[in-house]
């Protein structure tokens, strides 16, 4: 796969190629900069950096606002709706948790790609009482968010990639280029699977490949349910090669199948809420080890 991601750049053409981790980020461009010299013509990106690669003449009158700022934003909208618009959760609506509980809820119905009135409809349809009014709740602050945004001429880090879905079409970022790759991905969410069909569709010219992040069963099986199977309906060539050979794809290798680990393997599944505890609890691990290693010796 890098081969022709080389061809293509030698040809004067450019690469589009989608990662969801900086880690993966990183490997490809140090990859290309190894074989290539530079990181001309290719893009190795998110799908948060395609999207605003996509709009950047089109949102010029819009700020983009973070998580945090989001958060900040919607806690001073449930201070002005108060009680006398929070029906059912109105005894908990000032608390720091409901308010990042129901930013999560917001991010997810733009995620998953769904109109505010067809989650409507969907949730009348289930005749549950109680999740309704849950819902009129979620409505009214949804709403009253979208509104927010609006009149200060703000955009969240979820409404990019619905604006992007509608500006395909008008972008210029797509010039010359020939292939776009997407890797790493085993599950998406509806409003990036949109955003491929769309791109896909508009420039049928390029060349579009998938890359299976790691061949293994019980990834291939999953990937087909989510990312896989769906960029196969769109007409993507698949690519199964496994271009790392480290000691985390072993591990992985042993960790997703269905067999019983070896006694000899030790591994420790961490819990953690956050990255930051996850980062503390390794470093704690990694000190122990290391002070039980230095008492033995």
């Amino acid at each position: 796969m890098f081969n022709k991601i080389v061809d293509t750049i030698k040809s004067n053409k450019r690469v589009i190629y989608l990662a969801p981790t900086r880690e993966l980020i990183e490997h490809v461009r140090g990859e290309i900069l190894n074989r290539v010299g530079s990181l001309y013509n290719v893009d190795v990106i998110t799908f948060d950096d395609l999207s605003r690669k996509i709009l950047k003449h089109h949102v010029c009158s819009f700020e983009l606002i973070t998580y945090e700022a989001s958060l900040v934003l919607l806690e001073e909208i449930l201070k002005e709706l108060g009680e006398k618009n929070i029906k059912y959760f109105n005894r908990v609506y000032d608390k720091k948790g409901f308010a990042v509980n129901a930013l999560n809820a917001i991010r997810t119905i733009k995620k998953e790609y769904v109109d505010i009135n067809d989650f409507i409809d969907i949730i009348d349809s289930l005749g549950d009482d109680i999740l309704k009014r849950k819902t009129e709740d979620l409505v009214t602050i949804y709403n009253a968010y979208q509104e927010k945004l609006h009149s200060l001429n703000l955009i969240d880090m979820d409404d990019i990639i619905k604006i992007a879905i509608d500006n395909v079409e008008n972008t210029t970022y797509f010039e010359d280029v020939s292939l776009f790759i997407i890797d790493g991905y085993i599950d998406i969410f509806n409003s990036e699977k949109k955003l491929l069909e769309v791109i896909k569709n508009q420039f049928p010219n390029i060349e579009f490949i998938y890359h299976l992040p790691i061949n293994i069963p019980y990834v291939v099986d999953f990937a087909k349910r989510e990312a896989l199977g769906f960029v196969q309906n769109i007409g993507f060539e698949i690519n199964y090669s496994d271009f790392l050979n480290t000691k985390y794809r072993r591990l992985a290798e042993v960790l997703f199948n269905d067999n019983t680990l070896n006694e000899g393997i030790d591994v420790k599944i961490l819990d953690a809420p956050c990255i930051e505890d996850e980062v503390r609890q390794v470093a704690a691990n990694i000190k122990e080890i290391y002070k039980e290693k230095k008492y033995r010796a």
